[in-house]
C-alpha cells in the first residue's frame, strides 16, 4: 500500500498549472476545490517584485492576503482564482508608502477582479460571436 507524500512548502504542480494555464499568468496552483458549478483554484505568484512602488527600496514581507480573480471557464465551468499575495512593508521613513500589496501584473492589474485573458475573452465573445453581456457574465459565473 502506497503512502501519500507531504511536502513542507508549496511545491509547483506543473501538470495542473499547464492544464489550467495558470503558468502563463505567473501563478502556481496549491490546491483546488469544486463547489457545484464553480471551480476554485488556490494559487500563489511564482515571482513578485519586492521593491516599494513609492521609493524603490527593497521591502520585507509583512503577511499575506487573498485576492480573488475570475478566470476563464474550465471545461465549461466558471473558475475563481484565490491568489495568496504577499503584503510588503517599506522600511524607508521618508517614503509615503508604508504597507502595500505586491502586484501581479502578469495575471491582472491592481484593483481588477478579472484576469487579462478574461477581458480578452469577453471582448472576443461579444465582438466575434455576438454573445450578449448577460451570456458572458453567466459563463463566467
Amino acid at each position: 500500500m502506497s503512502h501519500p507524500t507531504v511536502t513542507p512548502g508549496p511545491a509547483p504542480n506543473l501538470v495542473a498549472d499547464t492544464i489550467c494555464r495558470t503558468a502563463e499568468l505567473g501563478l502556481s496552483i496549491d490546491n483546488a476545490a469544486d463547489a457545484g458549478n464553480v471551480t476554485h483554484l488556490y494559487c500563489h505568484p511564482v515571482t513578485f517584485d519586492l521593491n516599494c512602488p513609492g521609493c524603490g527600496y527593497a521591502c520585507r514581507v509583512r503577511d499575506h492576503v487573498e485576492r480573488r480573480l475570475t478566470d476563464l471557464p474550465i471545461v465549461g465551468h466558471p473558475s475563481l482564482l484565490h491568489v495568496r499575495v504577499p503584503r510588503l512593508a517599506c522600511g524607508n521613513d521618508d517614503c509615503p508608502v508604508t504597507v502595500f500589496r505586491a502586484s501581479i501584473p502578469q495575471a491582472a492589474e491592481d484593483r481588477q477582479s478579472v484576469t487579462h485573458r478574461v477581458t480578452r475573452w469577453i471582448l472576443q465573445r461579444m465582438a466575434i460571436d455576438g454573445m450578449s453581456v448577460k451570456a458572458c457574465a453567466r459563463a463566467l459565473g
